[in-house]
């Protein structure tokens, strides 16, 4: 109150509007530090506790957090906003009943906050509940429509629903209202591909990559549409920049695959056994680093890897056939004709449903010459 001429000055306003621009500029810690002062003196003032709720949240303090905000409410039960970040702090809690609740409390004080919409779909998916997410990111568009971010959410569980028309819909929208990005272009390529509209999707790969040089899904995907294109030797360029970007990916896996189709059988072996360092787990890897051997006439090295693989359990039924149709062919390149035929009927007796000659060969992937030994043992 004026007094003199004068106005009264509080202290504490200079303390709140230091805490405040330590907020905006992210510096939660000395927020938390000016804001715990300011209630050692305003213990009831429920503007600091919510703000200080807020810093510990951020954070990742999160009971700290949660109990501020409940201090809060008992203060300011109609605190929209302490109800929101409630409702956000147990989603990342994993309390997933109360963050629902709070989420449908909080948009009956703000129907109209899409930002409710959005952090509630994000608890739906946690959930595997994705209908539900999608409806509330449906709702957020309502709201904000000029928001990209929405419209590629939303897309991302459109795609993991196999909805991929609606999926290349909203990227095609966010797009449209200046919502660009490498990620985007590369989204709506996928959804391309999973439509088969494999040249859609190299142009889009293509612009995500023009977008970010380094974003590595961006060239493995294209690298993978040019190897179902048949473009071997494009295949093997992005293939070959995506592990630059990221050298510890299975994407030596995508370019040993590709070398074994272009015939470069020693490139192929190496990036095999590379894939083999980082997880040797990996029993494709090698399944196919055997394929390399064998066609390098290499027939020790190719049978080695392709007993590793029968003889584990984990391998599955696939792989196994496929393991023990290679090691016909590796018995056959030693002239041990005998041990062939016995190997590829036992194959053939425990597995009827992959008796069909002509999809056997398809799946081992073989060339023209390979099938031909293959049908002598018929």
């Amino acid at each position: 109150m004026p007094t003199n001429g004068h106005s009264y000055f509080n202290p504490l306003d200079e303390q709140k509007a230091r805490a405040s621009s330590a907020m905006r500029e992210g510096k939660y810690r000395q927020a938390i530090t000016l804001l715990s002062e300011i209630l050692t003196q305003a213990p009831q003032d429920s503007d600091c506790l919510l703000s200080r709720g807020v810093a510990y949240y951020q954070e990742n303090r999160l009971e700290e957090a949660l109990n501020d905000i409940n201090q809060t409410l008992v203060l300011a039960p109609k605190n929209g906003d302490a109800l929101f970040m409630r409702a956000n702090t147990h989603a990342r809690l994993g309390n997933t009943d109360q963050a629902l609740d709070d989420y449908a409390q909080t948009l009956l004080l703000k129907p109209e906050d899409e930002a409710v919409y959005y952090r509630r779909a994000t608890v739906w998916v946690a959930l595997g509940r994705i209908e539900d997410a999608i409806a509330d990111y449906t709702q957020a568009i309502a709201i904000k429509s000029k928001d990209g971010s929405l419209y590629h959410s939303r897309a991302t569980l459109h795609y993991r629903m196999g909805q991929f028309l609606d999926a290349v819909a909203d990227l095609t929208q966010a797009i449209a209202i200046g919502y660009t990005s490498a990620e985007v272009y590369c989204s709506r390529g996928s959804a391309y591909v999973q439509l088969d509209e494999l040249d859609n999707a190299l142009e889009d790969y293509t612009i995500a990559v023009s977008l970010d040089l380094r974003h590595y899904d961006a060239r493995y995907n294209r690298g993978a549409v040019w190897l179902q294109m048949g473009n071997i030797d494009r295949a093997i360029a992005d293939f070959s920049g995506a592990l630059k970007i990221n050298p510890k990916h299975q994407a030596y896996y995508a370019r040993g695959t590709a070398y074994l189709h272009a015939g470069k059988n020693l490139e192929a072996r190496r990036d095999f056994g590379e894939l083999i360092k980082q997880n040797p787990k990996l029993t494709l890897a090698y399944l196919k680093r055997a394929q390399a051997y064998y066609r390098l006439e290499k027939y020790d090295r190719a049978e080695e890897d392709l007993r590793l693989v029968i003889g584990r359990n984990d391998s599955g039924i696939l792989n196994h056939m496929l393991a023990r149709g290679w090691m016909a062919l590796v018995l056959l390149a030693q002239s041990r004709l005998e041990e062939a035929k016995t190997l590829w009927a036992g194959l053939l007796d425990d597995m009827p449903r992959f008796s069909q000659l002509a999809w056997v060969e398809t799946q081992l992937g073989l060339l023209s010459h390979e099938t031909e030994q293959l049908r002598q043992l018929f």
